[in-house]
């Protein structure tokens, strides 16, 4: 799951432990070196972590959790198949990874579905960067020695102000988000027919119902053995107990 689906699996948690469930994508994009669970190790043999910590260790560790139902679930195994075919069939030739590229285009795609049952979504998953988060995240960081705590703090005060998730609100911009992981992975870029072939393949699925979806994220939140609140918080838009579709 990508940053936006895993805030909403985490709707239910503290602020902070909600903060650590979207902690292991969204570091990488500051350093894609940067490993998050063994970090997170680190931290859990330290004696007398304070609360902010050990919450967001425990995000971090429900990251894990719902990462490791999602990706063999048949929701995500059917839907990027179908891509890596797409994909596949346009023909863009070497240098690409085509179950890597459905893969990001899958999450992103997930996302977007999410944004088109809450308008609010975006708003409150940026509205995290507090100058108080963003004190821990960076403390949390800093113990990888190839952690600059202020380039850190710089990346993590802009992404509220880039506003990045945003584009997933577009075919284009989802597009242009997955090229930039593919870039940043040292893939190629998709040509100009992959991405007319995909594009094709999600408009197909413009009101792809997200039932299947928001099932999968309940069961996420009813998970035994992590420390949120006793009630999921849901989608703010009313339309998820109704007949939501994506916008």
């Amino acid at each position: 799951m990508n940053l936006l689906s895993h805030f909403v699996c985490a709707a239910h948690f503290p602020p902070e432990a909600r903060l650590g469930s979207g902690l292991p994508d969204l570091l990488p994009l500051f350093n894609r070196e940067l490993r998050i669970h063994p970090l997170a190790d680190h931290w859990r043999k330290q004696t007398q972590l304070d609360a902010p910590m050990l919450a967001l260790l425990e995000g971090i560790r429900y990251h894990q959790y719902v990462d490791a139902k999602f990706h063999p679930h048949s929701l995500f195994r059917r839907f990027s198949a179908a891509l890596k075919g797409v994909l596949r069939g346009a023909g863009g030739g070497e240098g690409m990874r085509y179950f890597f590229a459905a893969h990001i285009l899958t999450e992103i795609y997930f996302d977007h579905l999410l944004m088109g049952l809450d308008t609010q979504l975006t708003a409150d998953f940026y509205r995290q960067f507090s100058p108080q988060a963003i004190d821990l995240l960076v403390r949390f960081a800093q113990a990888h020695p190839s952690v600059e705590g202020p380039a850190l703090r710089r990346f993590l005060e802009d992404v509220p102000v880039t506003r990045f998730l945003e584009r997933y609100s577009t075919a284009e911009g989802m597009l242009k988000s997955a090229n930039n992981v593919l870039r940043m992975m040292s893939q190629r870029r998709m040509t100009q027919g992959e991405e007319q072939a995909v594009m094709a393949h999600l408009a197909s699925r413009h009101h792809h119902n997200p039932h299947a979806l928001l099932a999968f994220i309940a069961a996420m939140q009813a998970a035994p053995g992590f420390q949120g609140v006793a009630t999921p918080v849901t989608l703010n838009s009313p339309s998820v107990t109704g007949h939501p579709q994506a916008s």
